[in-house]
């Protein structure tokens, strides 16, 4: 079940956002993982030119995971879900910061 963390608002949320939103949900589900926080989509501080501040990118809870192994796999089959025109990143292992970061970046399917 997708829960947003108190705070955000989905204005702005591009469908590719939401799209991967479902995909994550359903690969925390698949691994055993009743709940999938969303904790930032267009809402607070990123890098300059950030996808969050034009809806194309979120912030998904992973310290609730109970192994780094289960981390691991979840981004494994995220990433071979969403496929390549998404970026799939588990940033800050260790830290009470720790998330998985998914945006939607396409690229040239020729640089592949």
């Amino acid at each position: 079940m997708i829960i947003h963390k108190k705070g955000i608002d989905m204005t702005g949320a591009q469908p590719q956002t939401v799209h991967a939103m479902h995909v994550l949900d359903s690969v925390y589900a698949k691994h055993g993982y009743d709940e999938c926080w969303i904790t930032s989509i267009n809402d607070g501080t990123h890098s300059r030119g950030s996808r969050h501040y034009i809806g194309l990118a979120f912030d998904a809870r992973s310290k609730t995971i109970a192994t780094l192994t289960d981390k691991f796999d979840i981004l494994a089959d995220v990433r071979r879900a969403l496929g390549y025109q998404y970026d799939v990143l588990l940033e800050h292992v260790g830290s009470d910061n720790e998330h998985y970061h998914v945006e939607f970046d396409p690229k040239s399917s020729a640089t592949f």
